[in-house]
């Protein structure tokens, strides 16, 4: 308390300051305070008894103000001392987190698991054949590389196989030993060549692969085949409305007739509470309940031509950085030409922006601003 007196004599003029009552209380909501010392009056003690009941704090505080007006015996305070006061206080108690720090936050937030996703995990020890449903930022890419070390880790030949080059790429080094990773169109091609099937399938981002040419691909790849063979199949639900396209409910059939353990993740681990509404509003997308809280705000702008689209990229990229967000912590999702945007930019911004590719991915996120094809974006 007197270091906050201190502080507040050098900050306000005097006027105002002859106007501020100083006391203070001790809290000790835990235990019942029963002595009545001269360093430690009872009155100035708030303790578990106070606490109790309907009164809550109403009752010492009010307590307390009447013993601290009658020892201070400096009346009210005006409108304009209180705005001063409060003003010199909120500066050293009230900071507002920067951009960055708020995302920091946010990104430690989401690399927990949840408990839906710690129950999944026990799927693998009683079920051959998984079909695990979810909206994007669900989880399902990490469940499914965990589940993918969980087989290796019983001696099991395991594939971790998807559509996208990119993502098997980015998954490959994150994979445990044991796990092979390849996307689709190489495993395929393994068994092909003459390869052996493998124990156990992990397929993830299933909806780009359940179509009945995949289905059969996956009866060549896994031991015993679809019927009897080990395999999980993680796909986005959101494809059976349509949404994206490639999702064949007879494909879908075929895979559930096998006496396939079916489940669907409910909680997004992965997006803030912003971004999973403004996405639901948008296209009508279940991306399940946001788990990470409260993000900045979901913001739209509709360039005329793409001049006018690389000055609003170069005004956003300069917000973020005035918000101290890091540069790798930015990703440039382009929905039409890399390449167009990126010759639009100021050379100088073009040098600090690195595109990701099947050569580079493994490395995301990177110190630089990276730049991707949205078809390309995990």
């Amino acid at each position: 308390m007197f270091s906050l007196e201190k502080d507040l004599r050098d900050r306000l003029d005097r006027h105002i300051f002859d106007q501020v009552s100083f006391g203070y209380c001790v809290l000790a909501p835990d235990c019942e305070w029963k002595q009545d010392a001269v360093d430690a009056p009872r009155e100035l003690i708030v303790d578990a008894t106070d606490f109790a009941g309907a009164r809550e704090l109403g009752e010492p505080l009010a307590r307390l103000l009447a013993r601290y007006r009658e020892t201070n015996r400096r009346g009210d305070m005006s409108a304009e001392a209180l705005d001063r006061v409060r003003n010199a206080i909120r500066g050293r108690f009230d900071p507002v987190p920067s951009l960055g720090t708020r995302a920091r936050g946010i990104t430690a937030a989401l690399q927990v698991l949840s408990e839906e996703q710690y129950a999944g995990l026990d799927w693998v020890e009683n079920c051959d054949r998984l079909l695990v449903s979810g909206g994007a930022g669900t989880g399902k890419t990490l469940l499914a590389l965990e589940m993918a070390r969980r087989d290796a880790l019983r001696g099991r030949s395991v594939l971790l196989t998807c559509q996208s080059s990119l993502l098997a790429a980015y998954l490959r080094p994150r994979a445990a030993e044991g796990v092979e990773v390849v996307d689709f169109e190489a495993a395929h091609r393994l068994v092909a060549d003459g390869g052996a099937p493998f124990d156990v399938v992990v397929i993830d981002e299933g909806q780009d692969l359940l179509s009945l040419e995949g289905v059969s691909a996956l009866d060549a790849l896994v031991a015993g085949g679809v019927e009897g063979g080990k395999w999980r199949c993680f796909y986005d639900l959101n494809n059976q409305a349509g949404l994206f396209g490639g999702f064949d409910p007879d494909a879908y059939e075929l895979l559930a007739a096998t006496d396939a353990h079916t489940h669907e993740l409910h909680r997004n681990c992965r997006n803030t509470k912003p971004i999973v509404l403004q996405t639901r509003t948008v296209t009508a997308a279940d991306l399940g309940t946001p788990s990470a809280g409260d993000g900045p705000a979901v913001t739209f702008a509709k360039p005329g031509d793409r001049t006018e689209e690389a000055a609003m990229v170069t005004t956003e990229l300069e917000r973020l950085a005035r918000a101290e967000v890091p540069a790798g912590s930015i990703t440039i999702a382009v929905g039409s030409s890399v390449e167009a945007l990126l010759d639009e930019l100021d050379p100088e911004l073009r040098s600090r922006i690195v595109r990701v590719d099947a050569s580079n991915v493994a490395r995301w996120p990177m110190d630089r601003i990276s730049i991707v094809g949205i078809d390309d974006f995990k």
